[in-house]
């Protein structure tokens, strides 16, 4: 029975009853270890009624073998599998594997995790338990975060708990927390009572209470760790240990019982398998027999429930294997090694062995190297990575044990761990000799430290290129492009294009990926260094590449976009990033979060707002849920930067503001410079043109002064615009100058159109009409919306004040037309107040379906309106069933229509360019 907990009771209750009537949430319990975590798990499942109850429980032992926790959450809903898609159903087989696991990135079994508790759900409400979170396999934490975050409308609740201290590596962000503090006084008391069997004196109760802050399991413990004097007079004595202090009180317990007792605890304590057979084996193997259990069992080390053997407490069990010499450890490993079946276990029993191993040791080396690639056949890198460092350890050969590190050191980098990684790759560094193999491991830890600290991953990437050079040509080149990227995101221009030429000299021409990377990164610094005659033939190579080899083809669609859109063939860089993005969906979280954010960049630069915004907005919300927040920022600041020419001042700022907090956001330039251009064109649309002169002049300088060249950031256009609209024609025409040299050189297509259009500001009345022609003319050319809008709404601006009302209407209205479609309403606005000037009233516009709906629910329309069902939508953007039913009835509400029909007859007639 639990005493006290209250508030936390109602807590859970509250949670419970919530997600029977069809709301997920998540709610994780933060508390030291003995605080009660374990405890309220247990009264969740109590009033778990009309519920299916799963559970899972982290065990230190356990905490590499990929997907055990996973394994225990899912196997009461096995028979689901058949609800699901074939390529989520295969993934999470493969995951768990029921069956050969294929080739799949480790978020897809998140995915497939979303969808089987979804139709779990559709059966009965389902409570998700997982105690000590800490110590769950990584792969099968991130699998129930990734659900988690995603379930919304589903009957699902989520209770986890981890341990303060001990928890950082799973990223809970998204969770309801309830944090456990100690038990009051009078709670404390009753818990003592009943643990001593008598009742405790007061005043030794508040004494207690007060040295143990109130902590359940210290409580407890103590009316065994005490002597009777103290729990009846209450003498006075040292503080009562709590936390680690505790295990070490169990310690002292375990040394006092019976020496086979403890030989069959340690065999306890090691197992990874804790069900009655295998321990019973591995007792007997042990020269034990299966009755020490019971000796155990009444000494309070452990318990038989169900046909497993577990402790009372997990730190009991860790008190027992580490206050055990390291001689029998081993021997307990050995023992359970031999209990383990080679043909079904292949795993644990190869695990037991490096445990039981003394030294160096081939065979077993040899044997957790293909456990490691069993395991990255089923995305548990970091798995992988831990064996791959214990086969190292006990690799006798040297230049094989480099191998091995450096093998283990990709593994972890694979899995998100890149503490490890870096950890693996300094230890491999120490004894490597081989140029090549120190140069991939210095790749591997430059590009590691790439976002957070460019600077110092540029010299990591050098000193990479530098070992590998000599008998690694390939490594070098792949560091020396890497280290050119570095240099464009720190705005050392001269020194990156030196990076990129010696790259390209290095690699080879033979239409391979690193062929392909060294066109890529001296193309993109030749552009970006406002070379783009010399960088367009390199680009168009790289180009021919990545069409040309089936292999790369759909690995690098998100990079054919890219390039195809520096090459200003919008239609193609648009028709290729939905592609990738059509590709991934349903299959591949991180593949679609990236070409989500290439899809929103090619619509941005095409001035379609909207399906950018949707674009982006799935894109934030999926790297979130995947827990790439480093990689958020520079799609954050794309968002903001639409918001800005949108002139929506609390969510571009707030969205800036969030981007700034990120990693890498300050020791990238071009990031600095957008996020800073974006507050000049907020500045600009409402009016505020002093500020925007400050904003745009500091982008200009810093520009300028790394020698970078890009349209996204290019301020003179509106520099222009600024001062010849304020009569100021001289600050004017420099500004002009400048964009001549700086910002129309990158973008020839795109640059002359606004070149004309800043002509035609400029010009006297004679000859502004033909610059305005011109821009519009070549506007045509080009899918840009919004630079067309400001195009005419400029003509317009110029040809009202020439006393050409009739001429001025034509552009006026056009470029309103296209603001209101845009949604940017300070500019439609200011279309419609020149249009009044000229003796022309004109009518806001009727909102269409992106005024009213927000990103998501957007993208949700636009699925249903192409014909989709909600099961095929939820595949689509991982999200499940009743999350997109949800989603569905308040886009119906908002749109004020009542069937599908309705739906796509509305999204087709808002289907119209921006």
């Amino acid at each position: 029975m639990l005493i006290g907990r209250r508030d936390e009771r109602e807590r859970i209750t509250a949670l419970l009853d919530q997600a029977r009537g069809g709301r997920s949430r998540a709610l994780v319990l933060r508390g030291e270890a003995g605080i009660g975590k374990t405890e309220l798990l247990r009264y969740a499942a109590t009033r778990a009624d009309g519920m299916t109850v799963v559970s899972a429980a982290g065990i230190e032992a356990e905490a590499e073998l990929e997907y055990s926790g996973l394994f225990e959450l899912c196997r009461p809903l096995l028979r689901h599998l058949a609800g699901l898609t074939d390529f989520q159903a295969a993934a999470l087989r493969g995951a768990l594997g029921l069956a050969p696991a294929p080739d799949n990135d480790r978020f897809v079994v998140g995915a497939a995790t979303l969808e089987l508790l979804a139709a779990a759900s559709e059966e009965r409400p389902l409570l998700v338990r997982v105690d000590d979170l800490q110590w769950l396999d990584q792969a099968s934490a991130q699998a129930v975060r990734f659900a988690a975050r995603r379930l919304a409308a589903d009957r699902v609740a989520f209770v986890v708990a981890v341990r303060d201290g001990d928890g950082a590596a799973f990223d809970t962000a998204g969770f309801e927390e309830l944090r456990l503090g100690g038990l009051d006084e009078p709670d404390a008391r009753e818990l003592l009572t009943r643990a001593a069997g008598r009742d405790i004196a007061a005043g030794t109760a508040r004494r207690l209470h007060r040295e143990t802050g109130g902590n359940p399991l210290a409580l407890v413990e103590l009316v065994d760790l005490l002597p009777p004097d103290r729990l009846d007079t209450g003498a006075p004595g040292a503080p009562v240990p709590v936390g680690e202090r505790i295990r070490a009180a169990f310690a002292s317990r375990v040394a006092t019982l019976d020496p086979d007792v403890r030989r069959a605890a340690l065999v306890v304590a090691a197992a990874t398998d804790d069900r009655i057979e295998v321990v019973g084996k591995a007792l007997t193997c042990a020269g034990l027999g299966i009755d020490v259990l019971e000796l155990a069992e009444s000494a309070g080390l452990v318990g038989v429930t169900d046909g497993r053997v577990r402790f009372r407490h997990p730190l009991m069990r860790a008190a027992v294997y580490e206050s055990a010499a390291a001689a029998d450890r081993r021997t307990a490993h050995h023992s359970l090694a031999q209990a383990t079946a080679a043909d079904t276990d292949p795993e644990r029993r190869t695990w037991h062995l490096s445990q039981a191993a003394l030294g160096p040791d081939e065979s077993v080396a040899a044997a957790l190297a293909e456990t490691a690639e069993r395991a990255q056949a089923r995305t548990g890198h970091v798995a992988a990575a831990v064996a791959l460092e214990r086969a190292a350890r006990l690799t006798p050969d040297e230049t094989t044990r480099v191998h091995r590190f450096t093998a283990a050191a990709g593994a972890a980098r694979a899995g998100g761990d890149t503490a490890r990684a870096l950890r693996l790759a300094d230890e491999a560094l120490t004894i490597a000799v081989d140029g090549g193999h120190r140069g991939a491991l210095l790749l591997l830890k430059g590009r590691i430290g790439m976002r957070a600290n460019p600077s110092h991953a540029y010299d990591v990437l050098l000193a990479a290129a530098d070992a590998a050079t000599g008998t690694d040509r390939s490594t070098a080149a792949h560091a020396l492009c890497d280290a050119a990227m570095a240099d464009m995101w720190l705005g050392a221009m001269r020194r990156g294009l030196t990076d990129a030429r010696r790259a390209r000299e290095l690699a080879p021409t033979d239409g391979g990926s690193t062929d392909i990377a060294a066109d890529y990164s001296l193309g993109r610094l030749l552009f970006a260094a406002g070379r783009p005659d010399e960088g367009r033939p390199v680009l168009r190579r790289a180009l021919d590449n990545l069409r040309r080899d089936p292999g790369t083809a759909d690995p690098h669609l998100a990079q054919t976009s890219i390039v195809l859109a520096v090459l200003e063939r919008e239609d193609e860089a648009t028709a290729t990033a939905e592609r990738a993005t059509a590709l991934a969906r349903g299959r591949h979280p991180v593949a679609l979060a990236l070409a989500l954010g290439t899809l929103m960049h090619v619509h941005t630069w095409a001035g379609r707002f909207t399906p950018a915004v949707v674009a982006g907005s799935e894109a934030v919300a999926l790297l979130r849920d995947l827990g790439y927040g480093n990689s958020v920022a520079g799609t954050l600041v794309q968002l903001a930067k639409i918001d800005a020419m949108r002139g929506r001042a609390d969510t571009c700022l707030a969205m800036l503001a969030e981007a700034e907090s990120l990693e890498g956001f300050h020791n990238n330039l071009p990031m600095r410079a957008e996020a800073e251009f974006a507050r000049g064109q907020l500045a600009l649309a409402l009016g505020r043109i002093p500020a925007a002169v400050d904003r745009f002049t500091a982008v200009a300088a810093d520009l300028h002064a790394a020698g970078w060249y890009d349209r996204d950031v290019s301020p003179e256009p509106e520099l222009v615009e600024i001062h010849a609209m304020g009569g100021d024609l001289d600050r004017a025409r420099r500004a002009y100058d400048r964009w001549l040299e700086y910002g129309a050189r990158p973008s020839p297509r795109w640059g002359a159109a606004l070149s004309a259009r800043c002509a035609g500001l400029l010009a006297d009345e004679d000859g502004y009409e033909a610059e305005f022609r011109r821009a519009l003319a070549l506007h045509e050319t080009l899918p840009d919306a919004y630079a067309l809008a400001r195009t005419r709404l400029s003509f317009g601006e110029r040809l009202r004040r020439g006393g050409r009302k009739l001429a001025a209407r034509e552009q006026l209205r056009r470029a309103h037309e296209i603001f209101d479609r845009l949604e940017a309403g300070p500019w439609a606005e200011r279309a419609r107040r020149e249009l009044r000037a000229t003796g022309e009233k004109i009518r806001r516009a009727t909102a269409g379906a992106g005024d009213q709906l927000t990103p998501q629910e957007l993208q949700i329309a636009q699925q249903v309106a192409e014909g989709r069902t909600n099961k095929e939508v939820a595949a689509a953007l991982f999200l499940s069933p009743k999350t997109i039913e949800f989603h569905l009835g308040r886009v119906f509400r908002k749109l004020d229509i009542g069937s599908r029909a309705e739906l796509i007859r509305r999204m087709a007639t808002d289907a119209t360019p921006g």
